[in-house]
């Protein structure tokens, strides 16, 4: 890993080729969210650290310079069974999540022709994220105790009792910032000159348990971010 990480920066500071990704389309998904959009631009430096015949590897860095834009809808939280629970409020007029994405990978490419070239990258990510949003069931349980209004605690017999339960409880989380997880990408390239080529491919980028909630004092549950996004890029070789 911390090799992948240092020619990843040397590919920064001397990269072989240039790479400006336009998003053609991009899907975050997380919980029960299932949110499109086709907004963002990313830059990438590709740094060739084997080249055999047909076949080259590179290891890289990417980054968005724009960040992935996915409008949210009001969440509404339903009612509790006994109106008791009072923390579950509605969001209305939320603000756009906002999606930066860094990307520090290896990828292997194979020249079929003179022009067309394929691909695949496997690497780690960086995640930046302003604010998601989510609805979860929720469970508020009191503390009882028997046996408490007198001085011998030996007799005390605490215990949790449920006083109420909701279905569904909008919650938020804002400024959210993680490293790690998968990424995984494909895709193909198509020279236009000795400097110049274009390419079409598909990046999924994932983290797990990047945020989580609480269903009751028993209980707490994580969620994972999964991002799938088509771009369109151009790209500029310094070294071919």
């Amino acid at each position: 890993m911390k090799n992948i990480i240092f020619i990843s920066l040397i590919a920064f500071i001397y990269p072989s080729y240039l790479e400006v990704e336009s998003q053609i389309s991009s899907n975050i998904d997380y919980v029960s969210t299932d949110i499109n959009d086709n907004s963002g631009i990313s830059f990438a430096y590709n740094h060739n650290i084997v080249k055999s015949g047909y076949f080259s590897l590179y290891a890289g860095i990417s980054y968005t310079a724009s960040p992935l834009k996915f409008e949210n809808s009001n969440l509404y939280s339903l009612d509790s069974d006994l109106g008791i629970i009072t923390q579950c409020n509605d969001i209305v007029d939320p603000i756009d999540t906002e999606v930066n994405i860094g990307y520090i990978f290896i990828k292997p490419q194979y020249k079929t022709s003179d022009k067309l070239s394929l691909w695949f990258s496997l690497g780690i990510n960086i995640f930046d994220v302003n604010y998601l949003q989510i609805t979860h069931p929720y469970q508020k349980y009191n503390l009882v105790c028997d046996n408490c209004d007198d001085d011998n605690y030996d007799n005390d017999i605490e215990y949790y009792v449920l006083a109420d339960q909701c279905e569904s409880c909008a919650a938020s989380y804002e400024n959210i910032s993680s490293f790690g997880g998968m990424g995984f990408g494909i895709g193909m390239d198509f020279s236009l000159t000795d400097k110049i080529s274009l390419s079409i491919g598909k990046y999924s980028n994932n983290n797990k348990n990047i945020a989580g909630y609480d269903v009751s004092v028993f209980q707490h549950e994580n969620f994972d971010l999964d991002i799938s996004r088509y771009v369109f890029s151009f790209k500029y070789h310094f070294i071919k």
